[in-house]
């Protein structure tokens, strides 16, 4: 599908949720570029895509002024890999990680057509790309490297998106 994503260049919206710990996070243009996957401890595309950003970070692959977030989606306590926050400890994900409410409401909100799905955030605050589905090195590798050459802007405004979450 060659089709322009209508969200791309919008502002991308301020996320709030709980991370493993239970502290509300919010997640906001800053002036940083940043990327938000959203994933499920059960998906099976989830379980190859997360080891390799993983390993892309660890070989110095990724652009090191990148946080990737995750946002733990889809939770359920009878599939695998639950908790989603072992799952991504075992995997050694080194950034923030944090924990959709039950109903999937950031998941939802934020337009997820399937797992894992990642948005690329530019550093004035604009979504540079969004990705559904496993994805390849390269992609990750150019999506990365397009959010981290990016300039910031001096205003941003952004809506806001809460779920109420319980890890």
């Amino acid at each position: 599908d060659d089709a322009a994503d209508p969200e791309q260049g919008t502002i991308m919206p301020t996320l709030t949720a709980k991370d493993f710990q239970n502290n509300e996070v919010t997640l906001a243009p800053n002036g940083k570029p940043y990327v938000v996957a959203f994933v499920a401890h059960w998906c099976v595309h989830c379980q190859r895509e997360v080891p390799l950003i993983v390993n892309l970070y660890k070989d110095g692959k990724l652009p090191k002024n990148v946080d990737f977030i995750a946002v733990a989606t889809g939770t359920d306590s009878t599939r695998n890999n639950y908790p989603p926050s072992a799952w991504l400890s075992k995997e050694g994900w080194p950034w923030q990680t944090l924990a959709d409410d039950q109903a999937g409401t950031l998941n939802t909100t934020f337009g997820s057509p399937g797992f894992p799905y990642v948005i690329y955030v530019n550093a004035d605050g604009t979504i540079q790309a969004r990705t559904t589905g496993e994805q390849d090195e390269a992609t990750i590798i150019a999506n990365a490297q397009a959010v981290s050459e990016s300039k910031s802007s001096t205003s941003t405004t952004s809506s806001t998106i809460a779920a109420n979450t319980t890890p």
